[in-house]
């Protein structure tokens, strides 16, 4: 990113928020997502913009004491990116001068294009017909399975690892995934069984919104998965069972409460 532009956002990030070329992406108690357009020295920039302000006033008190989360998941996504896992790029975190700004940050990542999360890549593709639905989401599963395998391997566990949080890029008949909304992210860590079961099983709730996915695929998933996991003792059965377990307590839980389980 040209380092004219870098001072300017520096300066006042804010105006990323506020200016005319920006398209809101997500809206949320906890953050703002925008398609942003910047442009400085005659080079022009789309990005994903985020600003992260706190949800309760504790949550706020609590800011103070810690890096601003734009920092937080500006290293995260380094580390990501350092394992060979996909993930937007990183471009700028900064907060606002001031100390009534001091719970408030922006990060800037690059704009994955023709990206859909993979809910919306689920429901497209299952008005294809079933051998080009079928043969698009296996190859969806392979690369999915692949990124969550390095991800484990590399020490890292997402503890919202949702479908909304996946980025589907359809290419030349392949699919590429990326992992994006890195808060819930923690690195460092061997990341057991267990942890592995819980994270997988938040994703395979989902299925409760494509019942057209068969096992087939999720097997695929699950081998892709075990190939990159780094974890030659790992039972795939054990880990299938558990799996399931985990996802019917979590999919009753919702439904229990009268929430949308994705």
């Amino acid at each position: 990113m040209p380092q004219a532009l870098l001072r300017g956002i520096a300066a006042n990030p804010g105006k990323m928020i506020e200016a005319a070329a920006c398209r809101p992406v997500k809206i949320s108690h906890e953050s703002l997502v925008v398609e942003a357009t910047l442009t400085a020295g005659g080079r022009t920039m789309l990005v994903a913009v985020k600003q992260y302000r706190p949800r309760t006033f504790w949550k706020a008190v609590a800011a103070i004491f810690r890096p601003a989360r734009a920092m937080q998941n500006w290293q995260k996504a380094k580390f990501l990116l350092s394992q060979e896992i996909a993930t937007p790029r990183p471009q700028l975190a900064c907060r606002p001068r001031g100390w009534a700004n001091r719970n408030t940050s922006f990060l800037a990542t690059e704009w994955i294009g023709n990206a859909e999360n993979l809910h919306v890549f689920g429901w497209r593709i299952a008005a294809r017909p079933p051998a080009a639905r079928l043969r698009i989401a296996a190859r969806c599963a392979d690369a999915l399975g692949q990124l969550l395998g390095r991800m484990h391997a590399a020490g890292a566990a997402h503890r919202d690892l949702k479908a909304a949080n996946l980025l589907v890029v359809e290419r030349d008949g392949d699919a590429i995934v990326y992992l994006i909304d890195l808060d819930g992210l923690q690195t460092g860590k061997r990341v057991d069984f267990q942890r592995r079961a819980r994270d997988l099983a938040r994703l395979a709730a989902m299925l409760v919104a494509h019942p057209w996915i068969t096992r087939s695929i999720c097997r695929r998933f699950l081998r892709a998965y075990l190939r990159q996991a780094s974890d030659d003792q790992m039972n795939w059965k054990r880990l299938w069972r558990a799996i399931a377990e985990i996802t019917m307590a979590y999919v009753r839980r919702k439904q229990k409460r009268g929430e949308r389980v994705f």
